[in-house]
């Protein structure tokens, strides 16, 4: 004989079916976690050795989910994989995430951890940190939780060789300024430009060489203020640090500003 199911187990038995997966994450977690996972990232394609740290906090994200139980790697893959299929199905968990961790745990294990074996280890680890960092993107949607804090910035003070060394230094295609009294960007484009109609750029004579030279050291406000062709600051959006990221595509850096003091920048490449 079959019995129905009580109107109270009925529901609970939907509920269990219907209620969609969250990580037990508050947003300030994920942002720790998020943060974490991208310096390690950083560290690790800058150094194919220095994968470690990019596995530690792929485990530490993992003991977390986990309430502090398991003691590797391997232990984690369940809670792993809920956060990195989150909002997403289950097949498609078994699809994308069970090679990228299986792939990343066997090398994790493995003996050789030098030359070119070390690029293969990067490789899957970074490969598994950005399904991680998806799904922690997700849990983060207020500036504050995304930004990038403490950026580099370059003083209207300052020269024009301070700012090129700077891009040039850290790959930087722009450079927030504070001007006039507001917050601005300074394009890795328009100081080109600037170069370009001022002096030659490369090479020349030693007296193209000084005239260039004259140019680099000119400092920033001055060349904003050139008669000729000026130095072009980048206007840009910013919000504050409890908004939410705008929806919309914009080329160059949002800046999140608070009270007149930057706190942190939001890239195009950090949204991808």
């Amino acid at each position: 004989m079959i019995f129905p199911l009580s109107t109270d187990m009925a529901k609970a038995n939907t509920h269990a079916h219907t209620d969609p997966y969250r990580p037990d994450l508050t947003a300030e977690q994920a942002a720790h976690y998020l943060n974490q996972l991208r310096e390690a990232r950083a560290t690790a394609l800058g150094d194919a050795e220095g994968f470690g740290a990019l596995f530690q906090a792929i485990e530490s994200l993992g003991r977390y989910l986990a309430g502090g139980k398991g003691k590797g790697l391997g232990d984690y893959c369940d809670d792993l994989r809920k956060l990195a299929a989150f909002n997403l199905s289950e097949n498609w968990a078994v699809k994308h995430f069970d090679p990228v961790f299986t792939l990343a745990k066997e090398a994790r294990n493995s003996a050789v951890h030098e030359g070119a074996y070390a690029r293969i280890i990067t490789q899957h680890a970074v490969d598994l940190a950005l399904l991680l960092e998806e799904s922690l993107m997700q849990l983060t949607p207020l500036a504050k939780h995304f930004m990038i804090g403490h950026p580099m910035t370059v003083a209207a003070w300052q020269t024009l060789r301070e700012a090129r060394q700077l891009m040039l230094r850290n790959s930087f295609s722009y450079l927030p300024i504070q001007y006039e009294g507001k917050w601005q960007l300074l394009a890795d484009y328009k100081l080109v430009e600037f170069m370009q109609a001022h002096c030659v750029t490369h090479g020349g004579t030693r007296r193209q060489r000084d005239e260039r030279d004259a140019v680099l050291n000119q400092r920033i406000e001055v060349a904003t203020k050139s008669n000729d062709q000026f130095l072009e600051l980048t206007s840009c959006e910013s919000i504050g640090p409890d908004e939410p990221i705008p929806a919309g595509v914009c080329q160059a850096p949002i800046l999140v500003v608070e009270n007149g003091t930057l706190l942190g920048l939001i890239s195009p490449f950090d949204r991808l």
